[in-house]
């Protein structure tokens, strides 16, 4: 009774200090500001419950005989989940302070390889802390190819191929708010390294929106749709069209409609042809010629 009550009257912050030491040493103010609402959040829990003592002080002050008072000890249970929290708060802040550091990194120096110091010194974290959130450079240009696709470019879900032009567009604006990123996820190393997570996941939509459209194709030609429509929806084209051409996104947008509604057009052509003939799925056979009989 006696030691739970000494752990009780023991300041907050001397005790979430001897269990969280990096309470005490870090300096970043949001830290310090979301540390200092763990506190008074603690606090306010500890004060919602009165101790026998609490109790007994309010009886004796309003001259009232206290019936029976049942002795409860602190429950630490609680100010260790609330520490057990916040360390998991600031781990997962820590991660995604590593990888939106590596996405500006990316931006700003648009190299083919991105350097672990470079990017720890921009986190302002020390470069072991890097590996401990992440243990490869694949899994922080994964984690970083979905921070970018929900934070920056934020990916567009869609049915039909109808959509695509439309959707372009708004990812052209898009583009033109981060143009260094844009080229540098394009044409670098690194940045085709960042986007391959999403753009196999890109592709795959492609393929579910085109597959009512392809029924009666042939393997090869649903194989070349897909791939037209999928290079079309992307980065790789206004990067293209804009160093290449000097075009402006209304006009890259314009011209990636123009080629997107050509191609479904033709797509929807060359299927109600191909189910007419009867022959689903089948790839024209080439013509034999018979060897020429020697003269």
């Amino acid at each position: 009774m006696i030691s739970s009550l000494a752990v009780r009257a023991a300041p907050l912050h001397a005790v979430l200090g001897r269990a969280n030491p990096i309470l005490a040493t870090r300096k970043s103010p949001f830290f310090r500001r979301r540390a200092k609402v763990v506190l008074v959040r603690i606090a306010n829990r500890r004060r919602s419950v009165p101790t026998p003592i609490d109790a007994a002080r309010r009886a004796s002050s309003l001259g009232l005989t206290l019936p029976s008072v049942q002795c409860q000890a602190y429950d630490m249970s609680t100010a260790k989940r609330h520490i057990a929290s916040l360390r998991d708060e600031y781990a997962e802040m820590t991660r995604q302070r590593i990888v939106a550091a590596f996405v500006e990194t990316l931006e700003d120096e648009a190299a083919d390889d991105i350097s672990m110091a470079a990017v720890a010194k921009r986190a302002k974290v020390a470069e072991r802390t890097i590996y401990r959130h992440f243990k490869t450079r694949a899994e922080l240009s994964a984690a970083a190819g979905e921070w970018i696709e929900d934070n920056v470019f934020s990916y567009i879900p869609f049915t039909s191929p109808d959509e695509l032009p439309e959707i372009f567009r708004k990812l052209c604006k898009r583009f033109d708010r981060h143009p260094h990123l844009a080229r540098a996820i394009a044409v670098t190393r690194a940045g085709r390294r960042v986007r391959a997570g999403f753009r196999r996941h890109l592709i795959e939509q492609h393929r579910k929106a085109m597959a009512p459209l392809v029924q009666h194709l042939p393997a090869k030609e649903v194989r070349q749709a897909e791939a037209l429509a999928s290079y079309l929806n992307n980065v790789l084209a206004w990067n293209a069209m804009r160093e290449d051409f000097g075009m402006s996104s209304a006009e890259i947008a314009d011209t990636i409609e123009w080629a997107l509604t050509t191609l479904l057009k033709d797509v929807r052509q060359r299927d109600a042809v191909a189910a007419r003939s009867g022959k689903v799925g089948k790839s024209p056979r080439k013509r034999t010629t018979a060897p020429k009989e020697p003269a």
